[in-house]
């Protein structure tokens, strides 16, 4: 059980880098305020995400 769910979580950090990396990347875009809004329940949600693994 314990290697299950260590394999989980590994499967869900690397697509999280990946979400964390493209936030980062749209940070320094010039962004509209509902994109900005958006984005922001976006790293909400990655954060609760990162916290659970």
């Amino acid at each position: 059980m314990k290697e299950a769910i260590t394999n989980i979580s590994h499967d869900l950090r690397t697509p999280l880098a990946a979400i964390y990396g493209y936030l980062d990347l749209l940070e320094g875009e010039d962004k509209s305020e509902s994109v900005q809004l958006y984005l922001g329940q976006i790293q909400n949600r990655a954060e609760v995400l990162k916290q659970l693994t």
